[in-house]
């Protein structure tokens, strides 16, 4: 899976590219789904979690959080 960070990226972008690498695939509607429903999944999440990407037995993605960013020392800013 490809990470984007610092723009917004649309299921449809996501496809479109796939489609310029790799080509149209059998059932493009439910392609555009599945990544629509990935995307909903990831805005959920927090700058840091950690996850795992797989596919169920009838090639369905499947995301699990497996961690979370370990939180950060507070430094005092010198003044």
């Amino acid at each position: 899976m490809i990470g984007f960070v610092g723009t917004s990226v649309t299921a449809a972008d996501m496809l479109s590219r796939w489609e310029a690498t790799v080509g149209q695939g059998e059932d493009r509607k439910r392609t555009l789904d599945e990544l629509e429903g990935y995307v909903r999944w990831v805005a959920q999440q927090r700058l840091g979690t950690v996850f795992e990407a797989s596919y169920d037995s009838g090639g369905l993605l499947v995301a699990r959080k497996v961690g979370d960013l370990p939180p950060a020392r507070r430094v005092p800013i010198p003044e």
